[in-house]
């Protein structure tokens, strides 16, 4: 169960797990990369989504950095340091606070995905695989 934007203080009361980030990247061309999860993965396994995870609250990471760093983790692609990134939604799920970043580039890249993914790939709006992870389906539904 995901919530989009609008945070309950239950909710909120209710996170016992740092915050995560993730970054959804989309070309000028309107396609996104998309990463899908292994089937064994403990939350959305086996769901197309994006490269996200954990931040490092024990070295004060702010979430732009921790959405880079997860990024590089899973893809080898270095996000830029001077690219910006915008913050196009947070959730509420598996009790932490999910902040979704947003990195615009004007061409296409190569990705070498890690053991957390089992496929890569860059789809348009139209032609989305399935299964989507609910939140990234929304998110991208809005462009």
């Amino acid at each position: 169960m995901y919530k989009i934007n609008h945070i309950t203080p239950e909710e909120l009361s209710s996170v016992t797990k740092p915050p995560a980030s993730g970054l959804l990247v989309m070309t000028a061309d309107g396609e996104f990369l998309l990463t899908k999860r292994t089937s064994k993965a403990h939350y959305l396994g086996g769901h197309w989504s994006v490269p996200s995870g954990e931040s490092n609250v024990n070295e004060l990471e702010s979430l732009e950095d921790c959405a880079r760093r997860e990024f590089f983790e899973e893809t080898t692609y270095q996000i830029p340091s001077e690219s910006k990134l915008y913050c196009i939604d947070r959730y509420y799920a598996d009790n932490r606070i999910y902040f979704l970043f947003l990195y615009k580039t004007k061409k296409k890249f190569f990705v070498k995905i890690d053991w957390e993914h089992e496929a890569v790939g860059w789809f348009k709006k139209d032609n989305l695989p399935e299964p989507m992870a609910p939140q990234i389906l929304d998110a991208i539904s809005r462009f």
